[in-house]
């Protein structure tokens, strides 16, 4: 779709009133910067787990029984760092309870491991220590639990002069934090998705990444040789923008997993598989228009009312904060043209990841997010109207 007919669809700014109605999951901190599921306590709902980078805190949000899910969380500060750009729970030690891994950039650098020794729901009995000798190797950005079955430990990466994604894997003790180490894995210019996907169909994961600057850019999957420990890198595309995050799903309903990506300066990509071994991929761009913010987090689903692709911004003061692109079904995602919406209007600045679930449990998907500058912190956008398969 080109740019002049997005513009025609957003001839002025969409008003809040239309957007679907907004609720707080935790505002407490200052920049709340991405959101990471998990069951932290251990309860069978999904908690969200954040670092707030202008307030120096890791927090967990935990998920609320149905009846109060549109009140803010309880939640926790589980530690204070310098500028955590991420957090993720994930079990280090292999004791069946999850840590909470938070990366720092800016001047901290530095992995962090914050752990529970009682209750989860109690922030007295988090404590935070280092992560082995990371304390100053790079900006840290993004970390990824890695399948135990594929050698463990997590995968993390970061940006600036000599960043590098790295493999940290724990040494004889898994609880001896201070002697985890990492296998550096590829160098990179900005790190922004790492995620583990059978890109490949061996039925084992594969590392899918952007890498959003410098001259190895693009959107790229890394596959593992158990044989040999060696990764090989596998092009997707994207290497002439400046990817941001990305997602994978069904674009075009062939039934294989394809991807799309953010892009800070081409708007939404949309990858589609030409093979089973990820090698050959088709690809489109769809802009955004001028009433809405640039390219930041994605997330996208197919459901019996069609593709949804949403598409997070930021430097969107007054303009649309999210996007919502939605295909019919049976329509061709390489040809036709999407319809266009704003489901967040434009309450909000900067906005990160973005997440869909069904939070009501009202059997439709919800949108979960969260925006760092006007401090709007972790929130959710309920779907409203009937279940996504009827809502078009």
């Amino acid at each position: 779709m080109s740019l002049l007919l997005l513009a025609a669809l957003f001839a002025a700014p969409p008003a809040d009133a239309d957007a679907w109605p907004r609720h707080t999951i935790d505002a407490s901190s200052r920049g709340a910067d991405g959101v990471r599921l998990a069951d932290v306590d251990g309860d069978g709902r999904l908690d969200v787990v954040t670092g707030w980078e202008e307030g120096g805190t890791v927090r967990v949000a935990f998920g609320p029984p149905l009846e109060q899910v549109r009140q803010p969380w309880p939640s926790v500060a589980v530690g204070r760092v310098g500028s955590p750009e991420d957090a993720v729970a994930v079990d280090l030690d292999g004791d069946g309870r999850l840590e909470v891994l938070s990366c720092s950039e800016g001047r901290t650098r530095r992995l962090s491991v914050h752990h529970a020794a009682g209750d989860p729901r109690d922030a007295d009995s988090w404590t935070t220590t280092p992560l082995g000798d990371s304390d100053g190797r790079q900006q840290y950005m993004f970390a990824l639990p890695w399948p135990e079955e594929q050698g463990g430990g997590v995968i993390v990466a970061g940006k600036g002069p000599g960043a590098a994604i790295e493999w940290w894997r724990p040494g004889a003790d898994p609880a001896d934090w201070a002697a985890w180490r990492a296998t550096p894995l590829r160098p990179l210019g900005w790190a922004m998705s790492l995620r583990a996907e059978d890109m490949d169909g061996d039925g084992d994961p594969d590392l899918l990444l952007t890498d959003r600057r410098g001259n190895r850019r693009g959107a790229v999957w890394l596959e593992f040789d158990p044989a040999s420990a060696g990764w090989e890198e596998h092009p997707i595309g994207a290497a002439d923008l400046e990817p941001m995050f990305l997602t994978v799903a069904d674009l075009d309903g062939d039934g294989d997993r394809d991807v799309a990506v953010a892009a800070k300066d081409a708007g939404l990509v949309l990858f589609g598989r030409l093979n089973a071994t990820g090698d050959r991929w088709r690809s489109r761009t769809l802009a955004l228009p001028d009433t809405a913010g640039g390219g930041k987090g994605v997330a996208a689903a197919r459901t019996a009312g069609g593709l949804e692709v949403f598409v997070s911004c930021e430097h969107s003061g007054g303009k649309c904060s999210i996007l919502r692109f939605h295909f019919d079904p049976g329509s061709d995602v390489w040809t036709a043209a999407p319809t266009v919406d704003c489901p967040a209007g434009v309450t909000g600045t900067k906005f990160d990841r973005l997440e869909l679930l069904d939070l009501d449990a009202d059997g439709d998907l919800d949108l979960l997010a969260c925006e760092e500058r006007e401090n709007l912190g972790v929130i959710w956008y309920e779907r409203p109207g009937p279940a996504a398969g009827d809502s078009h």
